[in-house]
């Protein structure tokens, strides 16, 4: 696990995990912890947390994204979050699109565009980015320090953005996701759910035209 952002506020590190090299973030404030997206490799997760959890935060349903969550929710006392339009396909994988399908599992709350996670010290709002699947969603803080922080998933990575391709994805609303996000600050990290981490200001040369 490697430390990619540290202030007073908040230590976010990542591993990079699975066949498909998914970002699987650590979120650590005052005292309270949050994992983002627990894509595998179950053991490995909670070797990183010290089997200690508060939040799990998700950013859409794929089964890349949540193959470990049901063994997660199993070994911690954590309360878990994903947007209300995806969740019924976590409750309820027979439901999922596509054809991998994960353990099902609860979810704890569900999440719409404005609401706000608070992990520590900060606060993350929820961006509804539907495009990649209908209630893909990001987490955004102002309050992590000197950048403000994305938490994106598979909406925006380095130079490109998330699949439309699949059954339940749309090019236009990735479009439209895509300049919402474009208004956020320039210095803006992006966390992406794979690949390397970029910048709104680099992503505005590439996706965010």
């Amino acid at each position: 696990m490697e430390i990619i952002y540290e202030s007073e506020k908040i230590k976010i590190s990542v591993a990079q995990l699975g066949m498909l090299g998914n970002n699987v973030f650590v979120l650590e404030s005052e005292g309270e912890k949050a994992l983002v997206d627990p894509a595998c490799n179950a053991g490995q997760i909670l070797e990183m947390i010290s089997n200690k959890l508060d939040k799990i935060l998700l950013t859409h349903y794929h089964w890349d994204h949540v193959r470990a969550l049901a063994e997660v929710q199993a070994a911690t006392s954590a309360k878990t979050f994903a947007s209300e339009k995806d969740a019924p396909f976590i409750e309820d994988t027979e439901k999922a699109p596509l054809y991998r399908k994960t353990d099902s599992c609860k979810i704890d709350t569900k999440l719409k565009d404005g609401d706000t996670v608070p992990i520590g010290s900060t606060s993350w709002k929820v961006i509804e980015t539907p495009g990649h699947t209908p209630g893909s969603i990001c987490f955004f803080s102002e309050d992590c320090g000197e950048n403000p922080v994305l938490i994106c998933g598979d909406v925006l990575f380095r130079c490109s953005c998330g699949r439309t391709d699949f059954q339940d994805g749309n090019e236009v609303d990735m479009r439209n996701s895509l300049a919402k996000l474009a208004e956020l600050p320039d210095n803006t990290l992006v966390l992406p759910g794979h690949d390397q981490l970029t910048t709104i200001e680099h992503e505005r040369n590439f996706m965010l035209q």
